[in-house]
């Protein structure tokens, strides 16, 4: 969990660098000042948890030994062998916490500047470091009603609502004080050139989808049942992000600076993304329950999504400056950082204004599967197989040439054990599968190749009590691979 913790601002740092003059061996870097750095990530999430916190706790999951109105999300077939209607709320409360990342950050920073610069030279002496001022906030927002479902008993049949969150992310990321100082190292040392860069990063992105479902469940004979649920997934994702470098460049006694008004041809130096989508889909689950006994239940559930569709605009504007290619092959010779390919230009510091023509359309894949439970007394076993895959896909041109990028997890299989101890419920299990990855390259501009072999961990700890006959409170303290959103759930059932 630590590792967990440290790598989000650890991989930040990465970027950061990634995005100044990541220079070859050919250049000395004569000072780097990491500057300050705030980042604050909240996340809530029914990914896996779902609804039902003694169900995640437990992980009971599709089975429907002990049915209750969160068998809209798991199994709807469970709602044909209730007794009684039902309502659950579900809250989460706030909290946040503030690991201390310096190590982590200090480890990157080094291998960075080691792996793009010349360090400590015998003629300009050693590098000056100052390690980044990392903090980093993450935790979970409070939420009054994070879902809500409800089972009231038709005729001979039980129908169902539900509310839930089903993800929720916000990142805050707040960047001053990057500082470079860089010299050429040139065949001529007179044609050596120095460049100085300060480079400021603001990041605020917010993404939430939110269900909502409609069920219903019937008894075919004393020992079966078969229930339908329809889900409707409403989705909305915002960003807005700036990555502002300044700089002065400075060569054969001239010096020239970036983003400067004043100059007559074109000297801006900095990069925008600004959008919004938003957007929806359908989702189906059905569900076979067959209780051969009072203490022994077969469980069977199909679910399929369509694809989420997001439809919005992003507004993406891109200044680079010749001198840097951060895709240099650098086993080809191409370097980094090289003076050679600004002098057709009129000036050292003209910039060029990037191509950049997104799609209006995001599309998150949403996987299928098919579920197999089995329960007896106070121990339940699930195995899935998924189909499709869990992903972000968004469709982007440079320079005129389309590409599609794409980045997520294609699960396989899944397999939960859950126990119930009456008061200690927990579980555990996992889930295969590989990444999904495309249209991204690594700083040497090679494709970025998927890693397979992925193996998620799944583990639930709760707890609960039962107020009195009608009445029970249960509590989820911990469940993953839902990290962050489901390290404390409440959950309160009324039976009527």
């Amino acid at each position: 969990m630590k590792r967990t913790l440290f790598i989000i601002p650890a991989l930040i740092i990465f970027t950061l660098l990634a995005f100044l003059p990541a220079i070859s061996g050919d250049n000395y870097l004569n000072s780097f000042d990491g500057g300050i750095h705030n980042m604050i990530l909240t996340q809530n999430a029914a990914l896996t948890s779902g609804i039902g916190v003694y169900e995640a706790s437990a992980g009971i999951g599709v089975t429907t030994l002990r049915p209750s109105p969160a068998s809209i999300y798991w199994n709807p077939a469970g709602l044909g062998f209730l007794k009684r209607g039902g309502i659950l709320l579900e809250a989460v409360p706030g909290f946040s916490y503030s690991p201390d990342v310096s190590q982590d950050i200090k480890t990157e920073t080094d291998k960075n500047l080691e792996d793009n610069f010349q360090l400590n030279h015998p003629v300009y002496g050693p590098s000056i470091i100052v390690y980044p001022d990392f903090t980093f906030e993450g935790g979970q927002k409070a939420q009054a009603v994070s879902a809500l479902a409800l089972a009231v008993p038709y005729r001979n049949f039980f129908l169902g609502f539900a509310y839930y969150q089903a993800y929720a992310l916000n990142v805050n990321l707040i960047s001053a004080g990057l500082e470079n100082l860089i010299t050429s190292l040139e065949d001529d040392p007179a044609d050596n050139a120095t460049i100085f860069t300060r480079t400021d990063i603001n990041l605020l992105l917010d993404l939430k989808a939110d269900a909502y479902a409609f069920s219903c469940g019937k008894s075919i004979s004393k020992t079966s049942a078969l229930g339908l649920t329809v889900t409707r997934l409403n989705a909305s994702t915002t960003i807005n992000g700036l990555l502002a470098p300044e700089g002065v460049f400075t060569r054969r006694g001239i010096e020239k600076s970036f983003n400067n008004p004043a100059e007559g041809y074109n000297n801006d130096f900095y990069s925008s993304m600004i959008g919004s989508f938003d957007g929806g889909a359908w989702g189906i689950k059905a569900g076979f329950a067959y209780h051969p006994s009072a203490n022994l239940s077969v469980d069977l559930v199909y679910s399929h999504y369509g694809d989420l569709t997001l439809d919005g605009e992003m507004e993406i504007i891109q200044y680079f400056y010749p001198a840097m290619n951060l895709n240099a092959d650098e086993a080809a010779g191409e370097e980094t950082f090289n003076i050679n390919n600004i002098e057709n230009f009129a000036q050292p510091t003209e910039t060029v204004a990037a191509d950049n023509e997104p799609g209006d359309q995001m599309t998150i894949n949403l996987p299928s599967s098919i579920s197999f439970g089995l329960a007896f007394r106070r121990i339940s076993f699930s195995l899935t197989k998924y189909t499709g895959e869990l992903s972000y896909s968004l469709a982007l041109a440079r320079d005129g040439i389309p590409a599609a990028y794409s980045r997520g997890l294609k699960p396989n299989t899944g397999f939960l054990l859950g126990f119930d101890f009456k008061y200690i419920r927990l579980s555990f299990g996992g889930i295969t599968g590989e990444e999904v990855i495309s249209g991204y390259k690594d700083k040497d501009g090679v494709p970025i190749e998927p890693t397979t072999g992925i193996i998620i961990p799944r583990f639930s700890l709760g707890t609960g009590f039962r107020i009195n006959q009608d009445w029970k409170m249960d509590i989820l303290l911990l469940s993953m691979p839902d990290l962050f959103g489901s390290v404390l759930k409440l959950g309160a059932t009324y039976t009527f």
